[in-house]
């Protein structure tokens, strides 16, 4: 059985990430853990202090945590959920520990759709959570509500095409959806290269080496790649989109240059973010 974490705060955004998580798990039959992540910090001229704040702040999660689960469980009869807290900061890294050692397959978050300066405080756990996982992680927008996913859109490069397939298709076989390959390029050059790629077997490859055989490729100009990405996603509105990212450096955090990070700041599809470094 695979296992879905969703990290939560007991906000509204991220309650409606459990539900989303609950729709996932059934079509995949996994089991669903809710980890509230507490920032504990001890301080040696206060300890007693401190150390009261935390037990009274796991107790209000503890809490908090058994009404909801209740009230999920009342709503969808008997569900695989459990609930666990972990004392740490900063949260991705918190998440990404405990992930590791109970063997997660998915993490579910959620990330306000937002523009501006705005961005750069709402959705950054989310978007640090993806910079830092080495587990695929599904970002839920807005309420998004779970249903079932029938066509993937994944938003590649064509840099390591085939290995990331691989990845991709393996997700697609649990839940029988179509994958549809999209490469947005900037010039009229580029766009010509990708359709030799193409007349020479491109798709027919990829249904070889990933076995799988569902499998589309759509090539589109655009000068603002983020930008190409959203147009066809509302064009053809998918249940998914994939991507997959990488670990930023400084600059590219701060400036928030990461292709990934805007689609996910901007659109209202579910997305579902590999980070290339762990692949």
């Amino acid at each position: 059985m695979k296992t879905i974490l969703v990290p939560t705060d007991f906000s509204k955004l991220s309650i409606t990430s459990i539900y989303y998580a609950i729709g996932l798990a059934k079509e995949i039959n996994a089991k669903i853990i809710v980890l509230n992540v507490i920032n504990g910090v001890l301080s040696t001229s206060s300890l007693n202090t401190w150390k009261n704040l935390d037990e009274q702040m796991i107790q209000d999660a503890q809490t908090e945590a058994t009404r909801i689960l209740e009230e999920i469980c009342n709503k969808h009869g008997i569900i695989d959920i459990s609930y666990s807290y972990v004392l740490g900061f900063p949260v991705k890294d918190a998440v990404e520990e405990f992930a590791t050692q109970h063997k997660v397959d998915f993490i579910v978050m959620g990330s306000k759709g937002v523009t501006g300066l705005s961005k750069a405080f709402l959705g950054t756990n989310a978007a640090a959570v993806i910079n830092n996982s080495s587990i695929p992680v599904f970002i839920i927008p807005g309420e998004v509500n779970y249903k079932r996913i029938k066509k993937i859109v994944y938003a590649s490069d064509m840099d390591n095409l085939l290995h990331e397939m691989k990845a991709i298709t393996k997700f697609a076989a649990l839940v029988n959806a179509s994958v549809h390959v999209l490469h947005v390029v900037d010039t009229e050059e580029g766009l010509s290269k990708e359709k030799t790629k193409l007349r020479d077997g491109l798709i027919e490859e990829l249904i070889r080496m990933t076995n799988y055989s569902d499998i589309h490729l759509h090539l589109k100009r655009n000068s603002d790649i983020a930008e190409g990405v959203e147009k066809f996603v509302e064009e053809t509105r998918p249940d998914l989109l994939v991507m997959f990212t990488h670990r930023l450096d400084f600059y590219e955090k701060l400036f928030g240059k990461s292709i990934t990070r805007q689609v996910v700041f901007h659109n209202d599809t579910p997305l579902l973010a590999f980070n290339k470094t762990n692949q």
